[in-house]
């Protein structure tokens, strides 16, 4: 099959296959456009398309021309297959979040229910909700791989597996997957794929509705190393491709050239090829920004524990170099290494998006880490309809079964007290995005967050002093200490977030004290900040923020300079 697949001419790359290094081996490139960056072209009306691109060094969403960060929710896999549920048990419970995106499924199985026609009313009657509630729609394209099987895939390819084989586990048992190797499968997706493209180009003509689109779900193989049907035994055995050679530098069969690693990086390169194909015709009908989304390596970190194939952050240069029209590879987030998974995925040239995060109120603070820190291009967390529904009428999965074959632990989904906390600190960020992005480019925003109750505070270094973070211990149904702060001035800078406390610290090596001149809470509008209380009193001895996400700016001088030692 790889034979025919088109052979994309993004240059060769040689990384080697240990993670380190792997990452590092392209962090050089994408400092100006990407190859696989999206590309403004073909027939549509492509005025203000939206766009990834990098802006002053940092990767930037472009929406009708503008910085757009997606402060958003996923809904839940089946909400968006019923546009009657979607007007009454979703978008009401949305209106108190302050979301200004949101991402929805379209599915294979509806949208050509029967081979070559096609149906599109129930996501035409979503854009026009969306639009109706001034909410900008990413598109999750369901189409052969869900969550590693073929769940969404139509009945008529689904009963024929003499057409559309499966992959087999290494007992020759067939698996409820279309094998990656079955050409028929990605060409009848790809089809597929180009026409909802299409249909969106004509339905963006005249508001941009949708902004991106997202190519499957957490792509792989679920419960088996590698696919072991004739198609891909065949194909284990033969030389590598040339290319993979090239950007290994290794030569032989797949065991031979990467020994026990080599069940994964044959799925990688399977994967990434196919969903290549895949996006490459969707790309060609209409532009979107279009990402992956990856299930990402946890205990017992073995492939097919975690989908065999899908793109994990060791392979992100694999599946830059095969895949060059996805924009960007992107982490879904149930664990609590926030840090650790943002710096994977930020590596490489790789535009930070998160299409789904966890639900519980401890961890929902990472957003402020992600807007600060990390230039996180989407926040999403996942069943958002969910958080702000009374808990009796919710009707997302949360059955311990469940949660135990999609290795999530029970508190990640948990979402009381959520809801509340998500729609203040959307809020509050959505008024100052604007601030942010004036300040990003200069390197003047910073992001802290609490890793774990050991983690006491951190240093803040601004151009004339320095800010002592402080973390607060959070009862088990609070926020985790988490924030930002935008040096605006030589001697002002605003500080948000939940749960620190922060003072002034002099340069090290010098004696000069510091005092406040203005200590005050308040919010941005249009780009301006707008005082509210001002707190030179008691406040000032203790600056901090508690479990309410809060914005506050402080002004500061030098009392006394430096003193003679």
């Amino acid at each position: 099959m790889w034979e025919t697949l088109p052979k994309n001419g993004s240059p060769a790359l040689r990384p080697q296959l240990f993670p380190t290094a792997f990452m590092q081996s392209i962090s050089g490139l994408n400092q100006t456009q990407a190859p696989w960056t999206c590309w403004i072209s073909g027939s549509h009306n492509m005025k203000n398309i939206s766009e990834i691109r990098k802006i002053d060094g940092i990767w930037t969403l472009l929406v009708d021309g503008k910085p757009f960060t997606m402060l958003c929710g996923e809904v839940h896999n089946s909400s968006a297959s019923d546009a009657g549920y979607m007007e009454e048990q979703v978008w009401p419970f949305l209106k108190g979040l302050h979301i200004n995106s949101l991402l929805v499924p379209v599915y294979w199985e509806m949208i050509e229910a029967k081979e070559g026609d096609f149906d599109f009313n129930v996501l035409d009657a979503i854009i026009e909700q969306a639009e109706r509630e001034g909410v900008k729609l990413g598109i999750l394209w369901l189409g052969l791989w869900k969550n590693g099987i073929s769940s969404y895939a139509p009945e008529w390819v689904k009963k024929d597996p003499g057409r559309f084989f499966r992959s087999e586990d290494r007992y020759n048992r067939p698996m409820d997957v279309i094998s990656a190797f079955c050409k028929a499968a990605v060409e009848a997706d790809a089809k597929a794929f180009g026409r909802l493209m299409e249909h969106i180009g004509e339905k963006n003509k005249e508001t941009q509705n949708v902004i991106l689109v997202q190519v499957e779900n957490e792509v792989g193989l679920l419960g088996s190393d590698r696919d072991y049907s004739p198609e891909a035994n065949a194909l284990f055995a033969k030389e590598i491709p040339g290319e993979v050679s090239g950007m290994y530098e290794r030569s032989g069969s797949w065991e031979q050239a990467f020994g026990e690693e080599a069940a994964e990086v044959f799925m990688e390169y399977a994967y990434a090829r196919a969903v290549g194909w895949i996006a490459k015709a969707g790309k060609e009908a209409y532009p979107l920004p279009m990402c992956v989304n990856a299930w990402i390596e946890k205990f017992p970190w073995r492939p097919g524990g975690y989908p065999s194939g899908g793109p994990i952050a060791r392979f992100l240069p694999l599946w830059k170099r095969f895949a060059p029209d996805i924009d960007a590879v992107c982490p879904d987030v149930y664990t609590s290494d926030f840090k650790g998974i943002c710096r994977e995925y930020k590596t490489a040239g790789n535009p930070l998006l998160i299409p789904e995060h966890r639900r519980d109120i401890r961890n929902i603070s990472h957003l402020f880490y992600a807007a600060g820190a990390c230039q996180a291009l989407c926040f999403s967390p996942f069943g958002i309809e969910d958080f702000l529904m009374p808990p009796e009428t919710r009707t997302g999965i949360g059955n311990p079964e469940v949660m135990k074959i999609l290795n999530i632990d029970k508190s990640a989904w948990e979402c009381e007290k959520t809801g509340v906390f998500l729609g203040l600190a959307y809020q509050l960020l959505a008024s100052s995005m604007d601030v942010i992005y004036r300040y990003q480019k200069m390197g003047k925003v910073h992001g802290f967050l609490r890793e774990n109750e050991h983690d006491k505070g951190t240093v803040i270094h601004l151009s004339s002093c320095d800010v002592q973070i402080g973390y607060i211990d959070q009862k088990p149904d609070t926020p985790k200490s988490a924030g930002l702060i935008i040096e605006s001035g030589d001697r002002e800078f605003y500080a948000a977030g939940v749960n620190f406390r922060y003072s002034l610290l002099p340069p090290k090596n010098e004696m000069r004290e510091a005092g406040i001149l203005e200590y005050s809470e308040g919010q941005f509008r249009d780009g301006e900040f707008r005082r509210g209380r001002i707190l030179n009193g008691d406040e000032r001895y203790c600056m901090l923020m508690l479990e309410k996400p809060e914005l506050q700016r402080v002004k500061w001088y030098f009392y006394q300079e430096d003193i003679e030692r």
